[in-house]
């Protein structure tokens, strides 16, 4: 058993998820979709551990757009290619008709923060320029976003 705090270890493994991905990427040696899948595979071992980690059902209240969203995950799983999410969501106290199980290809594992631990370069036009973005390791909320852009 891992001594150190959760929050520690989760962090070790994002970085270590992140490192093997960034590899992958760099691979000349493989194809666009030789790439995709081999970064299917790091994303679902990480959140495999991710979801097993967490206790279920769990409940995001958030405020997007002017609205209050609701999201209630009561299950998640990964089957190697995709993560199955079960739940329900409410936008202002309604239920969204969203059709549950959501399927999510590909799933995000990070997302934007100013102080955030992970730095991505990103080239943000066609001349080459490139500016560096922060992120950090947050599945749940990242997951959180995908479906809330199903609501909208």
């Amino acid at each position: 058993m891992d001594p150190r705090p959760l929050g520690e270890q989760r962090l070790g493994e994002v970085a270590a998820a992140d490192t093997e991905i960034q590899a992958v990427v760099q691979d000349a040696g493989k194809t666009p979709q030789e790439r995709r899948d081999a970064i299917r595979v790091i994303k679902g071992r990480y959140l495999s551990a991710e979801v097993a980690a967490r206790a279920l059902p769990r409940t995001f209240d958030v405020v997007r757009d002017g609205h209050a969203y609701s999201l209630q995950i009561t299950s998640a799983s990964w089957d190697g290619a995709k993560l199955t999410v079960d739940g329900s969501l409410e936008r202002d106290g309604a239920p969204v008709a969203i059709s549950w199980p959501v399927n999510i290809v590909n799933p995000p594992m990070l997302v934007p923060d100013p102080a955030g631990s992970i730095v991505r370069t990103v080239e943000v036009d066609r001349d080459g320029t490139s500016e560096q973005r922060r992120y950090r390791e947050a599945p749940f909320e990242a997951i959180l976003e995908t479906i809330l852009g199903l609501a909208r």
